[in-house]
């Protein structure tokens, strides 16, 4: 059976991402703070590098970038229709409750690969 993979990517203003962090903690005060906007939210991106534009260009520089990576069928009851705040929640949820098999962080993105 092949499994199709997910991302959502999540962006809110650039912070610093210590050596350190507890990202579940981080993300959900992010959520919890309305600090979070979706992004993409579908299978995987194609390279980007093809088509930034300026605008997109400055929105890179400024931000940071929490991006999760997950089987469909782990998510099974998300069908983004632009109910963000759904979806939050649910992202959420699934991180507190299920192991998070990666995490890469560097100066501007969390990397999250859930299980």
């Amino acid at each position: 059976m092949i499994t199709k993979t997910q991302t959502l990517i999540l962006s809110t203003p650039r912070f610093v991402i210590t050596s350190n962090p507890n990202i579940i903690e981080i993300i959900n005060n992010l959520i919890h703070n309305n600090l979070v906007n979706i992004d993409y939210f579908g299978s995987e991106l194609d390279n980007q590098a093809d088509y930034i534009d300026e605008e997109m260009a400055l929105k890179m520089a400024t931000s940071t970038y929490i991006t999760f990576h997950f089987e469909q069928n782990l998510i099974n009851e998300v069908d983004y229709d632009g109910d963000e705040e759904l979806t939050l929640n649910i992202i959420l949820s699934v991180i507190m409750e299920n192991q998070i098999r990666e995490v890469l962080v560097d100066e501007n993105e969390i990397e999250v690969y859930i299980y």
